[in-house]
C-alpha cells in the first residue's frame, strides 16, 4: 500500500506543480432556449483577473481595477463594451442583436447576462465568442446550448472563435 501511495504522489506531483505555474484560462457560456418567452437566455462566466488583464492591455491602463475603475470609467461600460466587441450571434443564418441584461461578480468570477428575444424556431445558432482569445494562447471558451431538453456543446479556441450549433426538432 505504501508503494502505491508513493507511486501516485510521484505521478501527480509534477502535474500539481505545473498547475501553479500555468493557470488554466477558460470561460463557460450557457445558452438556454425558453419556449415560453421565445428567447435565448445567455450567461457567461469569466475570471475577473483575466478580463482585467485584457482590459489593462487594450486600454493601456496598467493599474485598472475592473470592479473600481475610477472616475472616467465605469465597470458597466467596460464590461458591456468588451462583450459587444467579442460576442455575437446568428440565429437561423441571420445576425441577431441581444439585450445586455447586466453582470454580477461572484467571488473571482464575473457573470454577465444577455438575451435574444423573438426566436420562434431555432434551426441553427452561430456563436462568435472571442472573449479573452486574443490575450491567452491557451484560452478555451466552452459554449453549451440547451434546446428542448437537449444539451450540445462547442469549444472555441484562439483562431477558432466561431462555430455553429445545428438543431433538430
Amino acid at each position: 500500500m505504501r508503494q502505491f501511495v508513493i507511486l501516485w504522489m510521484a505521478l501527480l506531483l509534477p502535474f500539481a506543480l505545473l498547475a501553479d505555474l500555468h493557470p488554466m484560462h477558460v470561460s463557460v457560456c450557457e445558452i438556454e432556449y425558453d419556449k415560453h418567452t421565445k428567447s435565448l437566455e445567455i450567461s457567461q462566466q469569466i475570471f475577473i483577473d483575466d478580463l482585467e488583464r485584457t482590459l489593462q492591455n487594450s486600454l493601456g491602463k496598467n493599474n485598472l481595477d475592473l470592479m473600481e475603475p475610477g472616475e472616467e470609467l465605469s465597470t458597466d461600460e467596460l464590461v458591456e463594451n468588451y462583450i459587444a466587441e467579442h460576442v455575437s450571434f446568428k440565429v437561423n443564418g441571420k445576425e441577431k442583436d441581444y439585450v445586455f441584461i447586466g453582470y454580477e461578480a461572484v467571488g473571482e468570477v464575473l457573470r454577465f447576462y444577455l438575451e435574444i428575444e423573438n426566436i420562434r424556431r431555432l434551426k441553427s445558432l452561430e456563436v462568435t465568442n472571442t472573449v479573452l482569445l486574443d490575450e491567452f494562447d491557451d484560452q478555451t471558451n466552452l459554449v453549451h446550448l440547451t434546446y428542448n431538453g437537449d444539451v450540445n456543446s462547442l469549444r472555441l479556441r484562439p483562431n477558432e472563435g466561431t462555430d455553429i450549433f445545428r438543431v433538430s426538432e
